[in-house]
């Protein structure tokens, strides 16, 4: 029996968890009719090979016997992670729809925010340009910031650094878009004849959500996406912009006209 040809490789790899109550039962019953026979003493006087094989045989018998007991607890046991598994998913959900719901209540707030002091804006931006487009930069900047506090507007660059302007042919302008994008900042580009190719996923809004944040590919690039402000500014006053970026893009011409210099 052993001399045959891969009974030894069967032995070896041979399975526990295949033996069934009623064959467990049989085998056992067999081990205690001939018990002598698989002492180990008695199977090494019959044959050397015989010992081992005894020994698999009541080892299997053996493991069984305690597979028996810990199936229904390994049953329960893949119960129990499979509804873990279930309940931190619908956790997950929750959690976006929760943050969801958190950035649309902001959106709504700066929305409404935005809207009450449009009309102040609007007064200041057409003064502004109507009174101020001629004066020196330090005189621009004294009046809009008088203007601005009599109105109670805060500054338009109120926050610290948020604002970063670069020209187009700047080595350093995709890496300060990345950064832009990944803090949130509002980026100026100057000098831009045109819609470049690296732009189009965030004029497009390609967001890819990965849990509970916002990434979107930025040429071999993907960044972590925050609310942003982009505008591109050219002193060309026909700018190229293809039609598939015109759906896109707000355009808006501060060309100086004759009705616009009357006061």
């Amino acid at each position: 029996f052993l001399a045959k040809r891969g009974v030894r490789e069967d032995i070896a790899t041979f399975e526990a968890r295949n033996i069934s109550h009623e064959i467990r039962q049989s085998v056992e019953e067999l081990l205690t009719k001939n018990k002598a026979s698989f002492d180990p003493k008695n199977a090494r006087r019959a044959r050397a090979a015989a010992t081992p094989l005894a020994n698999c045989v009541k080892a299997n018998i053996h493991y069984s016997q305690v597979l028996e007991r810990t199936q229904p607890l390994e049953k329960k046991q893949a119960g129990l992670l499979e509804n873990l598994r279930k309940t931190e998913s619908r956790k997950t959900k929750l959690e976006e729809q929760l943050n969801s719901v958190g950035q649309k209540d902001k959106s709504v707030a700066e929305i409404t925010e935005e809207l009450d002091t449009l009309p102040k804006r609007a007064m200041l931006a057409a003064a502004f340009i109507t009174y101020l487009s001629a004066a020196p930069e330090d005189r621009r900047r004294n009046s809009q910031e008088t203007w601005m506090k009599a109105s109670g507007l805060q500054t338009l660059l109120s926050k610290e650094g948020s604002l970063s302007v670069y020209g187009s042919r700047d080595p350093n302008v995709i890496t300060s878009l990345e950064l832009a994008v990944r803090f949130g900042k509002t980026l100026i580009i100057q000098e831009m004849d045109g819609v470049e190719t690296v732009l189009y996923p965030l004029l497009r809004r390609d967001l890819i959500a990965q849990g509970l944040r916002y990434v979107v590919q930025i040429g071999d690039k993907v960044i972590d996406y925050n609310e942003f402000r982009l505008f591109l500014a050219t002193r060309n006053p026909s700018p190229f912009i293809p039609p598939d970026a015109a759906s896109v893009v707000t355009e808006v011409n501060f060309n100086t006209t004759r009705a616009g210099l009357w006061g």
